[in-house]
């Protein structure tokens, strides 16, 4: 686990310390890093890098975190798999060195874990219009998001040159939005609608 905060000393030696990582996963397979050779990369001492996080592959998870935080933050609530989908590929199409990384330090799990708790805040507001059952809801979110994951790999390591268009196309093309989505989406569509205050005309 990571321990960084909000104090921003400590921040800007997370930076650093991920930027000595970005520079070594240039040349080094990330199984290889030692602590040694983050620390004299980065510029700090050993003692700093502990303070920060437990092991090598904390900083990959604390950069992986800032990285989904910025996806969160770019995606609008009530919004569809579409739009989540295009923000996920275009936030880390660009960072294949990180996700690589990740992959190697088998971390799959704690990825799709952000891609399903992204998916689960972006679309949040179907579930709670009471339209689905717990358990329909889980099944899609974990299903899509290990699609959406397995989608990311794909496009990486055999398309490398497509955009993130691209890549979202191909995927909607493969598999579109499921037609409970579609139910979902209109059901709380409908919510919406009831909820809203007559005007006076409708009186």
């Amino acid at each position: 686990m990571y321990h960084v905060g909000n104090d921003k000393r400590k921040q800007q030696s997370a930076r650093l310390i991920y930027q000595g990582m970005t520079n070594l996963l240039a040349t080094t397979p990330f199984e290889t890093i030692t602590i040694t050779m983050l620390t004299q990369r980065a510029g700090v001492g050993r003692a700093t890098f502990y303070r920060l996080f437990d092991d090598k592959g904390d900083v990959l998870l604390y950069q992986m975190n800032q990285q989904f935080d910025a996806i969160v933050a770019q995606t609008s609530w009530q919004t569809s798999t579409q739009t989540v989908m295009t923000a996920l590929m275009q936030g880390w199409l660009d960072q294949k060195p990180l996700f690589n990384a990740l992959m190697a330090a088998k971390l799959f799990d704690q990825f799709q874990q952000m891609v399903a708790e992204l998916l689960a805040d972006k679309l949040g507001f179907l579930r709670e219009s009471g339209h689905i059952a717990q358990r329909d809801w889980r099944y899609f979110i974990e299903v899509r998001s290990a699609m959406m994951m397995t989608g990311l790999r794909v496009a990486m390591t055999v398309f490398p040159d497509d955009s993130p268009a691209e890549v979202v196309a191909e995927l909607n093309g493969l598999f579109g939005e499921p037609p409970v989505l579609d139910q979902m989406r209109q059901a709380g569509t409908r919510l919406t609608h009831e909820a809203q205050p007559k005007t006076n005309d409708e009186n």
